[in-house]
């Protein structure tokens, strides 16, 4: 009479599949290369801006200038656009392509245009806006 095996054959190999499975896609997941991007953000006099957001385009990166307008942030090693955004400023997109190691940047925002004041008339010694009143 045959001894049965502890371990059946069958079991070893279901073992064995999912093992190699769960390493395949813990290894699929691993984040790629990545490289430092760190740079001032300032507005059109020099002035540094504070608390401006550095943000990866469809990324999770993401960061917020100092005081003193400097940030730094960890980026994939890929060609990307990075969005710049302050309150009161007009956004801003950079492109940086994956070539690039570690990159200084200098990056200026500029406040929106003011709007223009709205037409005024006078008519029988009143003053009528824009709006006709």
């Amino acid at each position: 009479m045959r001894k049965r095996l502890a371990y059946p054959l069958g079991w070893v190999l279901v073992s064995f599949f999912a093992l190699s499975f769960a390493a395949t896609s813990a290894y699929a997941q691993r984040p790629g290369p990545t490289r430092d991007v760190a740079g001032t953000v300032a507005d059109v006099d020099g002035q540094p801006v504070a608390n401006a957001t550095v943000a990866v385009t469809g990324g999770t990166a993401t960061t917020t200038t100092a005081a003193d307008g400097t940030f730094k942030l960890k980026v994939p090693q890929t060609n990307l656009t990075l969005d710049v955004t302050a309150e009161g400023f007009t956004a801003r997109q950079v492109t940086l392509l994956a070539a690039k190691t570690a990159l200084s940047l200098q990056l200026t925002l500029v406040k929106p245009p003011a709007p223009a004041p709205a037409a005024t008339r006078t008519v029988g010694g009143v003053v009528l806006d824009g709006n006709g009143k």
